[in-house]
């Protein structure tokens, strides 16, 4: 996982452990009133670029391959934080023996990140 991203910092924001390093995440907005507008990275690769998030009703499904066995990252870049700082992103991410969710948070000075390791 990178320092920075964008010149903003990264905090990190905890694990999640996956058996295969073929995975479905969805994101959407915890706050489905928000506008937010992100970019999501996993191991400095753009995957998702200006999605505007919305309410559960909006998911963004993305179908990836990890780089690596062991230690990956997710990173939540905000390119427009919408009407509630910071933006609060619900992630799940399902490697075909069961979905876990997480928050990622970020706003306008720093991203928010989770390793996902492959056991």
């Amino acid at each position: 996982m990178p320092e920075s991203y964008e010149g903003r910092p990264v905090m990190e924001e905890g694990t999640v452990y996956v058996s295969d390093k073929k995975i479905i995440l969805n994101i959407w907005a915890k706050n489905a009133t928000d506008t937010d507008i992100v970019t999501l990275v996993v191991n400095n690769k753009v995957v998702l670029s200006e999605f505007t998030l919305g309410g559960a009703g909006n998911k963004k499904e993305l179908s990836l391959k990890l780089d690596n066995e062991g230690y990956n990252y997710i990173l939540l870049y905000i390119n427009d934080p919408g009407n509630v700082s910071p933006t609060e992103a619900m992630v799940t991410i399902d490697d075909g023996t069961g979905e876990q969710e997480m928050t990622l948070t970020a706003d306008l000075t720093y991203c928010g990140a989770t390793n996902i390791y492959v056991q």
